[in-house]
């Protein structure tokens, strides 16, 4: 099983993948277009590799992309409180002693 802390969830690559997806869909939201634009593709019946960059489907542009792509569209005041929240998974990832 991949890295994580008892109470969490989900690895490091997929907490990480859902915030930046909460920010890329709000920011599809206020220009009108989906609200789920951006939707993450993983099977949770399989171990998730936490080093991958997990797939996403832009339902808009009717894509497969990845976590990396749709961090390049989010805009700079977006992206300032993904890397905040980011910094924040891996402060919490060393304090339990976590590798990945």
């Amino acid at each position: 099983m991949p890295s994580q802390s008892p109470g969490e969830l989900y690895p490091p690559n997929m907490e990480y993948a859902l915030i930046v997806l909460r920010f890329a869909n709000a920011e599809a939201r206020t220009k009108g277009e989906s609200t789920f634009r951006f939707q993450l593709y993983a099977n949770i019946h399989e171990p998730l590799d936490p080093e991958s960059d997990l797939a996403v489907w832009d339902e808009v542009d009717e894509a497969w992309l990845t976590v990396s792509d749709v961090v390049c569209r989010v805009s700079a005041e977006h992206l300032y409180w993904i890397n905040y929240q980011y910094r924040n998974i891996l402060k919490r990832m060393a304090r339990e002693g976590h590798t990945s």
